[in-house]
């Protein structure tokens, strides 16, 4: 994404270990828009009891509002929160409310709620959500109110043509199909494709086998989808100059969760290895004019405390996330040494738990359990970087599993600033 790269992280700031702590579409977004975990603001996961928009808590208690409060005008265009469909109207806070909210993984005949008079529209859906954002950029810019604009772009997530559909590679436009056809997937190099060992951490399954033709396939229809969202954010780049804002405009640039792609022998998210859990993460700074990087790990729960930082708003609901801003501009900001990452259920009414994996993240441990069994698995990226090998069975590990165990236990009941503890070195496995 080259133009992205250029006008984004040419003139800001490249988060490098930024994590999705729950590494699913709708608990990414729930945590985008309150700056809380699922534990507390309620969505686990996509479906079932504690899935998708209806298991938010305080709904009317989001991001939006708390902009509004200062005199912003907002809005949002594109996929919101799963299970969304138009119901209940537009949402509290939003000046411009255009979610999709028919064939929403269809790529094409996409229904947009459009302020109340939806309309379905027959073209490719990622130049459609740019069209729509630089028009909200031209209207709120018009205003002379400060603005917040959410463009939430469908690409590379699978395409599916109906709902319960089977899932097909994402679709680009005419003009970006037959590029980048040369580029190699670089999953296909790791130890870890196609290839598992010992226990899998449930709800996945692993595959009973994984095409290397079949993925790099769906990786080159992935890239080809993203040169789309690539032309889009030049073009709102573009829009915000014409309207001279972009020297006041801060552009965030982050995605929901990863995903795997044959690695464990699994396909998809919603597991704690690291394809998964991590995203890309860029803020364009005003008044930057070279690009910079930060090991920071940031989540994305912390993206609404700092967005609320920069523009002088308070939040309606504690915070377990914790603002960045003072890194935008180059200072340093005491921060968290572990962090909480979960899985939900698709819970049903006979079966009302809302976890399946939990556990946390170090800048070198990954640790998790199982909530069904509590079966542990442990990996060690310093010498293990693949997350090949789960050492938690591993007496040289006993010490270090044991304090992981411990700041899970701590971090799954965190709330506000308890979920920002720094609870020092983890003890390091014992030499051979």
């Amino acid at each position: 994404m080259p133009r992205t790269r250029r006008e984004l992280a040419g003139h800001g700031l490249v988060f490098t270990r930024a994590l999705s702590p729950d590494p699913l579409c709708c608990p990414a977004r729930a945590e985008i828009i309150t700056g809380q975990l699922g534990q507390n603001n309620g969505v686990s996961s996509n479906l079932g009891l504690h899935g998708g928009f209806a298991a938010l808590r305080q709904k009317q208690n989001t991001l939006a509002v708390w902009l509004r409060r200062v005199g912003y005008r907002t809005a949002l265009v594109g996929k919101y929160l799963n299970g969304y469909h138009g119901q209940g109207g537009r949402q509290h806070g939003w000046t411009r409310w255009n979610p999709s909210v028919g064939d929403i993984y269809s790529y094409t005949h996409t229904e947009f709620y459009r302020d109340g008079s939806p309309r379905t529209v027959h073209r490719n859906v990622t130049p459609v959500v740019a069209h729509f954002a630089q028009q909200y950029v031209r209207d709120l810019s018009a205003t002379g109110k400060p603005f917040f604009i959410w463009a939430s772009f469908l690409p590379p997530h699978q395409r599916r043509t109906h709902p319960g559909g089977a899932e097909l590679p994402p679709l680009p436009t005419r003009r970006h199909r037959h590029v980048l056809e040369h580029v190699r997937a670089p999953f296909l190099s790791k130890p870890t494709f196609g290839t598992t060992q010992g226990l899998q951490p449930e709800p996945w399954r692993t595959q009973p086998s994984v095409s290397s033709t079949a993925m790099q396939a769906l990786f080159t229809r992935r890239i080809q989808s993203l040169q789309d969202v690539d032309a889009a954010v030049a073009r709102l780049i573009a829009t915000l100059r014409h309207v001279h804002q972009l020297r006041h405009t801060y552009v965030f640039f982050a995605s929901d969760n990863g995903v795997l792609l044959g690695e464990h022998r699994l396909r998809g998210k919603d597991v704690l290895f690291q394809e998964a859990l991590r995203v890309p993460l860029v803020v364009r700074v005003p008044g930057a004019h070279r690009g910079r990087s930060s090991r920071l790990p940031v989540t994305l729960a912390d993206l609404a405390p700092t967005i609320l930082a920069l523009a002088g708003a308070t939040p309606g609901r504690r915070q377990d996330g914790r603002s960045f801003a003072g890194v935008l501009h180059g200072r340093r900001v005491p921060w968290r040494d572990t962090q909480l990452i979960q899985t939900g259920r698709h819970a049903s009414p006979g079966d009302r738990a809302a976890w399946a994996l939990r556990g946390v993240w170090t800048t070198r441990y990954t640790y998790f359990r199982r909530v069904a069994d509590g079966t542990s698995f442990l990996y060690d990226r310093r010498v293990d970087p693949f997350e090949a090998t789960d050492v938690a069975l591993d007496p040289r590990y006993h010490r270090t599993l044991a304090a992981l165990r411990h700041r899970t236990d701590v971090l799954v009941h965190c709330a506000g600033a308890s979920c920002n503890r720094r609870f020092g070195p983890v003890p390091p496995p014992r030499p051979r």
